[in-house]
């Protein structure tokens, strides 16, 4: 085939290719583009004498990709290899779309390349529902991470809708009150929960739909079946959407049954202290290494000679009350303690404001 007849084959095929509704191109051996179709130029927004300036890629590949097309396209030629690839090009309105682009060489009868046919492919649509499936198993995996913190916590998990509905109700909440998730979704807060409204008035639920948190403590609950009280912690607070709109609340329950127990007991055991101490005109202290007075009894206050309202005695204070002959008796005490780590006492006298002297009795003992 000589040349008059390859130019006339190639302009037949150039009509065809004006037919095809694929974005196809034709390209020269060393790579410079020859012809666009019209489906490819109607799509692009421009004319075939744009498609031939030297700034046509620049003009139509999205930045980020238009280094990767080149880079391939002079490797695809310098080797004469066939190559794909997907990119984003602008279309006329100016926005991007990804497009599969495959071209492939023409040889003659000597396998010399004369002419490279591109073909392009919109995918857009393909990439948009991967995103969204990636994006739907990337949810589905947080909320499968979300429902296993929530059934694993030990303590109790809920939430509640608008109308303060329950909406979750995890295996905490089963343990303290004894009703399993369908036995509780659906209905509403004030059939079962004692922060529904406590003694001050204050309504948990309502506060944290107004969009506000909200912690209370030491909320008693009796079971109505066997009279047992319980004590629970309650910490709510609003539940968004993405606009910032409460949609309902979340709130964390504990039984802070046992720790109420202790602390009562503790408060107790301090009371029956100060009380014996008292009677018994006995008070204790405790000091660090570096000497900071960690606690001062009442009783201790008033013998050094402090008012017990008037806030931290320093261990300073505590040795400006023992008499002067005897701050080395109540130094070496001290020393001791911390140095042998045990037991240890000693007589001292005390200079009180009030009176001229006294007679104290220092039992130190190591903590």
């Amino acid at each position: 085939m000589d040349s008059e007849e390859r130019r006339k084959v190639e302009q037949e095929f150039g009509k065809l290719l004006d037919v095809f509704p694929q974005r196809m191109s034709i390209w020269a051996a060393d790579g410079q583009r020859l012809y666009a179709n019209d489906t490819l130029l109607e799509f692009l927004g421009i004319t075939q004498q744009e498609f031939l300036a030297d700034d046509y890629r620049k003009r139509v590949f999205h930045p980020d990709d238009l280094g990767r097309v080149e880079a391939t396209l002079a490797q695809a030629i310098s080797r004469g290899e066939r190559w794909e690839m997907e990119a984003r090009v602008r279309g006329k309105d100016g926005k991007y779309r990804w497009v599969l682009i495959r071209v492939r060489p023409v040889r003659d009868e000597k396998g010399i390349i004369t002419r490279w046919y591109g073909a392009g492919a919109d995918i857009e649509d393909r990439k948009t529902a991967k995103r969204a499936e990636m994006a739907l198993h990337l949810s589905n995996d947080a909320l499968t991470v979300y429902k296993q913190l929530v059934e694993s916590s030990m303590d109790g998990i809920l939430a509640f809708d608008k109308e303060g509905r329950y909406t979750i109700w995890n295996g905490g909440m089963e343990k303290i009150f004894g009703f399993r998730d369908e036995e509780r979704l659906g209905k509403h807060a004030s059939e079962l929960c004692p922060f529904f409204k406590l003694v001050d008035g204050t309504n948990c639920y309502s506060a944290a739909l107004s969009g506000n948190g909200i912690i209370a403590s030491d909320v008693p609950y009796v079971f109505p079946d066997s009279g047992i009280e319980i004590f629970l912690e309650g910490r709510f607070s609003p539940l968004r959407n993405c606009d910032g709109d409460v949609i309902g609340g979340l709130a964390t329950i504990r039984d802070v049954t046992e720790s109420k127990k202790s602390a009562d007991a503790l408060r107790r055991s301090e009371a029956y202290l100060a009380e014996a101490q008292a009677l018994s005109h006995t008070g204790s202290y405790a000091y660090s290494v570096a000497g900071q007075i960690l606690y001062l009894s009442e009783e201790a206050h008033r013998t050094f000679g402090f008012d017990p309202g008037r806030g931290t005695v320093t261990y300073e204070q505590v040795q400006s009350r023992v008499h002067p002959e005897d701050v080395h008796i109540f130094e070496a005490c001290s020393r001791e303690v911390i140095r042998e780590k045990k037991g240890a006492s000693s007589d001292f006298r005390l200079l009180l404001p009030s009176v001229s002297e006294a007679i104290g009795l220092s039992r130190s003992m190591c903590a």
